[in-house]
This record gives structure tokens, sequence and C-alpha cells, in this order.
């Protein structure tokens, strides 16, 4: 809720809250590697880090809820919106194509 993201470095032993930047509420995350992440949620937040530890939010076409990523790197994901349409970004999330 309200941008909350937490990482974990010991297998979830402990968390430690990260400032996301945002306000809305955040409904799904994907991860590649211990440093490369996505999340994603309410209207069109699209976040992603490279580092692990500093969120950068990224422009989405859609005023759409996104309930779901997937990632296999720092510039390749596809998300998907609560009513099915899915959109995915081959260069950081700077454009979105539609995906049938």
């Amino acid at each position: 809720a309200a941008g909350l993201i937490e990482r974990t470095s010991d297998g979830g032993r402990s968390w430690r809250r990260q400032d996301a930047g945002v306000r809305a509420n955040l409904l799904a995350a994907a991860t590649v590697s211990p440093t490369v992440a996505w999340a994603v949620g309410a209207a069109g937040t699209v976040l992603v880090t490279s580092d692990g530890e500093r969120w950068e939010r990224r422009a989405f076409p859609e005023v759409a809820d996104l309930v779901a990523v997937s990632a296999t790197r720092a510039t390749h994901a596809t998300v998907t919106a609560l009513d099915g349409r899915r959109f995915a970004t081959t260069d950081g999330g700077r454009t979105w194509q539609s995906v049938p």
C-alpha cells in the first residue's frame, strides 16, 4: 500500500523499507536478479531498479491498474492491466507496445 517496498538480503530474516518515490498502491513485482526488479500498481505506476536500492518511475501510456509484471532484465518487461490488456517494453520502459 502507498508505495511500500521492502527488501531483504538475508533470505527473509529481516526486511528494510525502501523509498519508492510514489504513493500509489503497488500490486505486483518481479525480480530479475538480486539488484534488478520491476514493480507495478495503481493508475499505471511502473517502477524499476537496476541497483536494488533506488527506484525510478517509468511513464506508462495508460491510466490503468497494473496487476502483474514479468521481466527478463532491466530493459525487458511485460505488464498486465486489471482488464487483461498486456504491454511490453524492450527499452527499460521508455516506450510500450500492446501485446496480443
